[in-house]
C-alpha cells in the first residue's frame, strides 16, 4: 500500500489556507511543512493542519524532503520557488497565473524535465461540477461543433493585496489574477485550439474613479494594472473566443462564467447557475469551490502515483500564458498580436 504523499506548502496566505483545508480531507496526504515569509502565519497553518513551520522555503525543502509541493505565492515568486522545489526532488503544483510571461513558464517546465518531476498549474475551475458537465456534453456531441465561447469575469472590488496591484509583482491586473481561470475554462472546453490572433484592450479606470481603490482590506494607494479588459481571440479550426473581465464597483457580487455556442446547442455556467441545451441543470452545483481545488490536487496525486492524466498539460499552461502575453502586447500597441 502506498504511504501518504509527503506534502509541503510554500505560501500561507488565503490560498495556502484553502489548500491546507482541502489536504486535510485527503487520507493519502500528510502535510509535513509550510513555509512563509511570516513564520507566525506559517505556524498558525501548521497548528491547524500539521507540519513544521519555516520562514525560508529553501530550508524547508532541504529539511522536510517533500514528494509534493504546492506553490501558493505571488506571481513574481513562482519561477524561483517552483524551480527550487523541482530541484529538491518534489513534484509541484503551482497556483495560477502561470508566470510573469511565457518565457518563465517554459523555463519552469524545462526545470521539471531536467529534474524528471511533474509540474502543473492551478486552473481548478475545470473541476467545477458545472464545467465538467458542459465538457461531458460537448465531448458527447450534444452541442454539435463548437464555434465560439464568451468568457467573462465581474469582480465587485479590486484584490486587496499589494502583489496583485503592481505590474512587476503580478504581471497584470484582473486578466492575470482572475481572468486566466475563465480563459482556461473556455480554451479547455474547445480542446485548446491554436491561437491565431489576439486583439485586446486594457483600461485602468482607477485613475479616473478613486472608488475602485476601495476594497474590503482598505484603501489601495497604488494600482498600476488594468481593472477592465475586453478582447477577441481568433483560433484555429474556425473557432473564436471573446473575453471580458472587469472590476465593477456597482456589481452586487462577484460573478464569472462562460457561454458556449455550438452548431446544435449552447451551454453556459455562472456562479449561480448551469444550463446545457434547453434545460437548467439545478441538479448541478454551479459553484463548488474550494472542492474543485481539492479535486485538482487529487488528480495530480493520481498522476504522480499512478500515471494518470495530468490535471493541466504543459502545452495548455504555456499557451494560456502566451495568450495573456499577447493580450497585453495588443493592448499596448493598439493592434492585434500573437
Amino acid at each position: 500500500m502506498n504511504l501518504p504523499i509527503r506534502t509541503a506548502i510554500i505560501g500561507a496566505g488565503v490560498q495556502g489556507i484553502a489548500h491546507a483545508q482541502q489536504l486535510a480531507l485527503m487520507p493519502n496526504v500528510e502535510l509535513v511543512a509550510v513555509a512563509d515569509i511570516s513564520i507566525d502565519r506559517a505556524g498558525e497553518l501548521c497548528a491547524a493542519h500539521g507540519g513544521v513551520a519555516y520562514a525560508d522555503y529553501t530550508e524547508m525543502l532541504a529539511a522536510s524532503s517533500p514528494e509534493l509541493v504546492l506553490v501558493v505565492v505571488p506571481t513574481f515568486c513562482h519561477r524561483p520557488a517552483v524551480v527550487a522545489a523541482l530541484e529538491a526532488g518534489a513534484h509541484v503544483l503551482c497556483e495560477k497565473p502561470v508566470a510573469l510571461n511565457a518565457d518563465e513558464a517554459r523555463q519552469m517546465y524545462q526545470a521539471a524535465h531536467d529534474a524528471e518531476r511533474l509540474l502543473t498549474f492551478g486552473f481548478n475551475m475545470r473541476f467545477l461540477d458545472s464545467v465538467a458537465a458542459i465538457k461531458q456534453a460537448i465531448d458527447a456531441g450534444e452541442l454539435g461543433r463548437i464555434h465560439h465561447v464568451r468568457a467573462w469575469v465581474a469582480e465587485k472590488e479590486f484584490a486587496g493585496y499589494g502583489a496583485f496591484n503592481t505590474k512587476a509583482e503580478s504581471g497584470g491586473g484582473i486578466l492575470s489574477w482572475c481572468g486566466v481561470h475563465i480563459l482556461d475554462v473556455a480554451m479547455w472546453l474547445m480542446a485548446y485550439p491554436q491561437p491565431l490572433q489576439v486583439m485586446g484592450s486594457c483600461y485602468n479606470r482607477s485613475l479616473e474613479n478613486p472608488a475602485i481603490k476601495e476594497t474590503s482590506a482598505g484603501h489601495l494607494d497604488v494600482i498600476e494594472v488594468e481593472d477592465l479588459v475586453a478582447g477577441h481571440i481568433l483560433l484555429a479550426d474556425n473557432k473564436s473566443l471573446s473575453i471580458e473581465n472587469a472590476v465593477s464597483v456597482d456589481h452586487p457580487k462577484d460573478d464569472l462564467g462562460v457561454h458556449v455556442f455550438g452548431t446544435h446547442g449552447t451551454a453556459r455556467f455562472s456562479v449561480d447557475s448551469c444550463r446545457i441545451g434547453d434545460g437548467d441543470r439545478a441538479d448541478i452545483a454551479a459553484w463548488d469551490w474550494p472542492r474543485s481545488q481539492g479535486e485538482e490536487v487529487r488528480q495530480f496525486i493520481r498522476a504522480i502515483r499512478d500515471g494518470a492524466a495530468m490535471p493541466v498539460a504543459e502545452e495548455e499552461a504555456i499557451m494560456n500564458q502566451a495568450i495573456v502575453d499577447a493580450f497585453y502586447r495588443s493592448a499596448e500597441a493598439g493592434k492585434s498580436a500573437l
